[in-house]
């Protein structure tokens, strides 16, 4: 998803679930889960808990002041071609590396590798805030962003890893999974908020600032945790990491129907990518709002992302899930293209916010959908390798931008890149109503044949 990700997707229960290593859960589950007086309550009664989802929202609302931060200061720098140049070097070593060091969380003791990276982001990113502040070269500060990005890789893996060895019933781990999602969404709206706040009030440089406080918050969350039970961590080998991700692309070759729906996704992330770029320069210039628009257009989008978890919550309940993913497509891009045609700051917040909504229900859809397609044994490698794919995914779009706007101008650049995934569900439903068998009707055909008796 993204989002792991500058701007990457908001990940749905589906995509938790899966990097959690949890299969479809059995009825007696679901009955403790809905039986349950408060999951909320039950989760944040356990401590550890309480410590590592403050932690992981700290981690998220402080990736989403860095991004703005980054992006206004870019943007100031070089224009258009330097956010997108931003946006790449977070994104594209990020994506290339990402299948191979995901594998970390399964070889180190979860808790002590999350204090690593948050201390770790909060150190870079504190360089960073120090070379623009002093004037810096443009190379060392993309050098520095690329490394932050990398790192930013294994704080999902890790933080979806460790909360199984929290939980003391399988009700708190389906508590743990709700706050997240919503710890996630909280982060994604205070983040970019606070961000463009201080873009606002003291300018960028402090604004760079603030993250690498909110770093240092969470490294110190997640060090007080102690996991009940460790678990046992295999001795890996040298070719440990290269066998995991080649092993995912290989697994995405061996199931057809997969490969196509991270496909599907990189598409998406192609057009999340090039829309930021392209939201940073409109927020300034087509509506008024200043370089600290994008903070506030961002924060937009985790508004609706906290409306979208209910919604997408509701479709996670459903035998056939394709039409999630179609509905996600539509309103993920639609609202794009409104804004291209209608740059008016209110309008844009308020379909930005339908965006967030959209961004919920696509997650739900498509990664429910991954995982029905592919078995147990290789679901890991698979949502590794998919890492890679839509990180890459975000780095094209960034890369492609300022071509775009190049040749179609800001607002018509806008329109047409909007305009990408509304044509895409539209015609993967056509082909779906033609043939009967695109990978998202046959993931949920097999989706109910294994509920049947």
């Amino acid at each position: 998803m993204l989002g792991a990700v500058i701007c990457r997707s908001v990940p749905g229960p589906g995509k938790r679930a899966a990097r959690q290593g949890v299969g479809t859960p059995n009825p007696d589950s679901y009955h403790a889960a809905v039986t349950a007086p408060s999951p909320l309550r039950q989760a944040l009664a356990n401590r550890e808990i309480r410590l590592a989802e403050t932690a992981w929202a700290l981690g998220i609302g402080a990736e989403g002041a860095f991004v703005v931060a980054l992006l206004v200061y870019a943007y100031q720098v070089g224009g258009i071609v330097e956010v997108g140049l931003a946006s790449l070097a977070r994104t594209l070593p990020a994506g290339l590396l990402a299948p191979f060091i995901a594998g970390l969380a399964d070889r180190l003791p979860r808790h002590r590798l999350l204090v690593a990276v948050h201390a770790s982001r909060g150190v870079v990113v504190a360089c960073l805030a120090l070379v623009a502040w002093a004037g810096g070269g443009t190379a060392l500060l993309l050098l520095l962003a690329a490394l932050e990005g990398v790192l930013a890789t294994l704080h999902r893996p890790s933080n979806a890893a460790l909360l199984p060895a929290l939980a003391r019933a399988p009700e708190e781990l389906v508590a743990s999974n709700v706050v997240s999602g919503a710890g996630e969404n909280i982060g994604s709206l205070v983040g970019p908020a606070v961000a463009a706040g201080l873009v606002a009030l003291f300018g960028v440089r402090p604004a760079l600032v603030a993250p690498a406080v909110a770093f240092g918050a969470a490294a110190i969350a997640i060090s007080l945790v102690r996991p009940a039970a460790q678990p046992a961590h295999q001795a890996a080998s040298r070719r440990t990491g290269w066998r995991r991700a080649f092993g995912g692309i290989a697994a995405l070759r061996e199931h057809p129907s997969a490969a196509v729906l991270a496909g599907i996704g990189m598409v998406q992330t192609f057009v999340r990518g090039a829309m930021t770029v392209m939201l940073v320069v409109a927020a300034a210039q087509l509506m008024s709002l200043g370089d600290q628009g994008i903070g506030v257009l961002q924060a937009a989008i985790g508004l609706g992302g906290i409306a979208g978890a209910v919604a997408g919550s509701a479709f996670a309940g459903r035998r056939r899930l394709s039409g999630a993913a179609l509905l996600g497509l539509v309103l993920w891009g639609l609202p794009i293209t409104v804004i291209g045609l209608l740059p008016n700051a209110i309008v844009a917040i308020a379909v930005l916010a339908v965006l967030g909504i959209g961004n919920a229900i696509f997650d739900v859809g498509i990664f429910s959908l991954i995982q029905r397609n592919v078995p147990n044994r290789v679901r890991a490698s698979v949502f590794g390798a998919c890492e890679g794919v839509f990180m890459l995914g975000v780095a094209l779009g960034s890369l492609a931008a300022p071509l775009i706007v190049q040749r179609a101008g800001l607002r018509g650049g806008l329109v047409l890149t909007g305009l990408i995934l509304p044509l895409l569900a539209v015609v993967a439903d056509a082909v779906a109503a033609r043939s009967g068998d695109v990978p998202a009707a046959a993931a949920d055909r097999r989706g109910a044949d294994r509920r049947r008796p």
